[in-house]
């Protein structure tokens, strides 16, 4: 360990260690304590290493419609759930890239075929990576545009390195100017109840919301108009980007979803949390013990 430590130190110099060092400290520093509540549930993760999320694989889930914002190029998740709980799956995102990969997989649905490439690098699938024999056309839907707290039309920031994908509302990697046109797009912007009445959606089972930064306003809007998925699963970006302000958000976000009668039950990694509604854990828990 030490050794690797001077060898790095030779090649590089202090400044990237120290760059790595004062991050994680910075992570520390403004990361709230979000408290993970006990649960008799088994849980179970559906999708790749990078895009897969952790669920309550609940009765009610199966065959239900779920609403999953924030696809970039792995939607091994979207897939996961269509595939093996038979759920449809409604994708929100209007990122270029992300439009071409998702249309992509849901053209190749009709060809009813196991995919035939290897997984794909972190954060990037090919629609050949996707195994869409059990999925059906119609299964996944794709609304190109963004979810927001109200219907308008928003400017999206590319992320700073060009490699990525997923744009962002709330700029949250701070790190494009507004007079540079080259580094946002203009796209049209909906409620989550626009989504929802357009999908003909009344009771939401499960709402992800994986949108850069976005996720503060959009959770306030849902709790405000009284939409209540049963499971939430949510990315806090203001983790990876680290700041006062963030660690404010997060804590505003877990307070309105403990009030709203959310608990959070899982953590993925350093941002990907699962939140239900305690009553239905409550009750799911109650059947599950009946079983026995």
């Amino acid at each position: 360990m030490i050794s690797r430590i001077v060898t790095k130190l030779r090649q590089e110099g202090v400044g990237p260690l120290a760059n790595a060092a004062r991050r994680k400290l910075q992570i520390w520093w403004y990361s709230p304590k979000i408290e993970i509540s006990p649960t008799t549930l088994t849980l179970k993760r559906f999708g790749t290493r990078y895009g897969g999320w952790t669920v309550f694989e609940t009765p009610s889930l199966r065959g239900s419609k779920i609403v999953s914002c924030g696809a970039g190029e792995d939607i091994s998740f979207d897939v996961s759930m269509a595939s093996e709980l038979g759920c449809s799956v409604v994708v929100v995102d209007p990122t270029p890239r992300a439009v071409e990969h998702v249309t992509s997989v849901i053209q190749r649905v009709s060809q009813d075929r196991p995919g035939d490439e290897p997984s794909g690098h972190r954060g990037t699938q090919s629609d050949g990576n996707y195994d869409l024999s059990n999925v059906f056309p119609g299964q996944i839907v794709l609304v190109e545009k963004a979810i927001w707290s109200k219907r308008e039309v928003v400017r999206f920031f590319a992320p700073q390195d060009v490699r990525h994908v997923s744009h962002s509302i709330v700029n949250i990697q701070h790190g494009q100017r507004l007079d540079r046109p080259d580094r946002y797009i203009d796209v049209p912007a909906v409620t989550l109840r626009d989504i929802l009445e357009d999908n003909d959606i009344g009771q939401l089972e499960m709402l992800k919301l994986d949108i850069e930064g976005a996720e503060i306003s959009v959770l306030r809007d849902v709790i405000e108009k009284g939409i209540r998925p049963k499971q939430l699963l949510v990315e806090f970006d203001g983790l990876l980007f680290p700041s006062r302000k963030t660690r404010t958000d997060i804590k505003f976000s877990d307070g309105i979803l403990r009030e709203a009668g959310y608990d959070c039950y899982h953590r993925d990694g350093q941002a990907n949390f699962l939140y239900a509604l305690r009553a239905e854990i409550a009750k799911w828990e109650r059947a599950v013990d009946g079983l026995f």
